[in-house]
């Protein structure tokens, strides 16, 4: 009996856990819709420049952070014998991580637009 009360307060706390990642994921959406607005927004020149010195690094890493995210979830899912509400959270923060993941690569394209029509702008790179 105590072990059936033991997977149970488990599961429970693994679906608030999953249901953590996926308001945390869709916070991170609208973040990078403001983001985004405001890197359109920018004029070219000396301010686009400060705003990829800050930004580009960021969004290059954040890249990577998300796709290891998204595989640890779905290896976690795999792991796990969860019911079935979980399971479909799970499937709508990996759905919110797609999201994420195509707002970013959005945002680069923009950046490469934009740099490529300003010949004069810097940008953040190391020469290797």
């Amino acid at each position: 009996m105590s072990s059936e009360k033991n997977q149970t307060q488990g599961a429970k706390e693994g679906e608030k856990d999953t249901q953590k990642l996926h308001n945390d994921a869709l916070s991170e959406i609208s973040s990078l819709g403001r983001v985004s607005h405001r890197l359109a927004m920018t004029d070219s020149g000396a301010p686009l420049e400060k705003v990829l010195t800050l930004l580009l690094p960021r969004l290059l890493s954040r890249i990577g952070s998300n796709h290891k995210r998204t595989t640890d979830l779905v290896s976690e899912c795999k792991e796990k014998n969860v019911s079935l509400s979980c399971e479909n959270l799970e499937g709508m923060i990996k759905a919110a991580y797609d999201k994420i993941h195509a707002k970013l690569v959005e945002m680069l394209s923009h950046i490469m637009k934009r740099v490529r029509d300003d010949t004069g702008c810097k940008v953040p790179c190391q020469a290797a």
